[in-house]
């Protein structure tokens, strides 16, 4: 069982490796002007995640704009940090109609994409 999980990680390296050569060839197309790297360094994360977890990158080093499902995830988190220091809050807005419309549409995505990777891993 190790072996196959760790033969699926080394999988993983070449798919990590070519989003690493798209954000450095990013960087280099500014020409040494300024830049936000933070900003690429997120699409980066995201791109890598979204091929490692769903199959399928948010192809955001390419176009160099944050995919619809990341402002999904940023508009769902928004009120987190508002109510981190009370948990208990945060549990009794969610259930608020529309207070949590931002987070739960964000869930949906995660579980549709879910849906899609299991199905594609099952037919194998």
């Amino acid at each position: 069982m190790l072996t196959s999980h760790l033969a699926a990680i080394d999988s993983y390296e070449s798919r990590v490796v070519s989003f690493a050569n798209v954000l450095v060839d990013q960087l280099k197309s500014f020409g040494g002007k300024p830049l936000n790297s933070s900003l690429w360094f997120n699409y980066y994360s995201f791109d890598v995640m979204g091929e490692l977890a769903f199959g399928q990158s948010f192809d955001m080093l390419k176009t160099g704009e944050k995919h619809n499902a990341i402002k999904l995830l940023h508009e769902g988190q928004r009120p987190l940090g508002i109510f981190s220091p009370m948990p208990w809050l945060m549990m009794i807005m969610m259930r608020i109609p529309g207070a949590g419309a931002g987070y739960n549409r964000w869930l949906a995505y995660c579980e549709g994409q879910a849906e899609k990777r299991k199905a594609v891993s099952c037919s194998y």
